[in-house]
């Protein structure tokens, strides 16, 4: 159950307090785009996803985008990037994760995955041993398995909430 527990849970990739990166001594993000950054039908970065990656390059902080969508999406948002990126990651399995770590020469401590989905983003980031943020989905699709999904995170997210002292979010 503990893996399915966010380490943070904040209401967008800009909410996340780049102290909080600090203090856990992050040098890497793996970062979901689809809902996280950007919505389903956003081919590209939008400005303000920019400004964040320039923040969080002053920051010394690096970036990998990790996806599960197909390659001819994920290519197409990372295109207008200086980041590496994997589509078709299969998350929660974190082979990609561990193999950047690798390549990167990088403890997973020094590591933290965002997305917008406990049972691919925060499960995977928790099986590779990283730090998990879960941020809220920028326009949640209304599909009888994204809801039925939905419902399943509850819970997960009350126990983290209890494990913070009923906060939402550390800010």
């Amino acid at each position: 159950m503990a893996l399915l527990i966010p380490d943070l849970i904040c209401d967008t990739v800009y909410d996340i307090p780049l102290s909080f990166f600090e203090e856990k001594q992050i040098k890497l993000l793996f970062l979901d785009i689809d809902n996280t950054l950007v919505t389903y039908d956003d081919p590209y970065p939008v400005e303000k996803n920019h400004i964040w990656f320039d923040s969080l390059k002053e920051n010394g902080i690096d970036v990998v985008f990790v996806s599960n969508n197909n390659d001819k999406r994920v290519s197409k948002y990372a295109s207008k990037t200086d980041f590496k990126y994997y589509a078709d990651a299969k998350k929660p399995f974190c082979r990609v994760h561990k193999r950047v770590m690798k390549e990167k020469g990088l403890k997973p401590f020094e590591c933290a995955s965002v997305g917008d989905q406990i049972f691919t983003d925060v499960l995977a980031a928790h099986f590779a041993g990283c730090t998990g943020v879960l941020v809220s989905p920028i326009k949640d699709l209304t599909g009888l398995f994204t809801r039925f999904k939905r419902i399943w995170e509850k819970p997960f997210i009350s126990a983290y909430k209890k494990r913070k002292g009923g906060k939402d979010s550390e800010k």
